[in-house]
C-alpha cells in the first residue's frame, strides 16, 4: 500500500495540507473492520491519548547512554517485522525545567 513500508514515515497519514487524515486509511486497520471490529476502540483511543499525553508532559525520554542503539530495520518474524528491543531513560521533569523551556 505504501512506497517504502519498512521506513518510518508519519507523513503517509497526512493530507496535502499537512493535516491528519481522518476516517479509514487504506492498509491501516489496527482495530479490525466490519462485524469483527473491536468494540473497545473509542475507549482505547481515549486512554492512549491520556497515557501518552501524561507521559510526554511529565517525562523526558532519552536513549540509554550505557546501551547501544539498535539497528532500525528490526527482525523479520513469520507475520510481521519485530522492532528491536532497546532501553530508554525517563527523566522526571521538574517545574523549573518547564518554566525555563517556555
Amino acid at each position: 500500500y505504501w512506497d517504502d513500508p519498512n521506513r518510518f514515515n508519519p507523513a503517509r497519514f497526512l493530507d496535502a495540507d499537512g493535516k491528519a487524515l481522518t476516517g479509514r486509511i487504506k492498509g491501516f486497520l489496527p482495530f479490525g473492520i466490519g462485524k469483527r471490529q473491536c468494540i473497545g476502540e473509542p475507549l482505547a483511543r481515549m486512554q492512549l491519548f491520556l497515557y501518552l499525553g501524561t507521559f510526554l508532559q511529565q517525562y523526558t525520554f532519552k536513549p540509554d547512554p550505557s546501551a547501544p542503539l539498535p539497528h532500525p530495520d528490526g527482525t523479520f518474524e513469520v507475520f510481521r517485522i519485530k522492532p528491536p528491543e532497546f532501553t530508554v531513560v525517563m527523566d522526571k521533569r521538574h517545574a523549573s525545567q518547564d518554566a525555563a523551556s517556555s
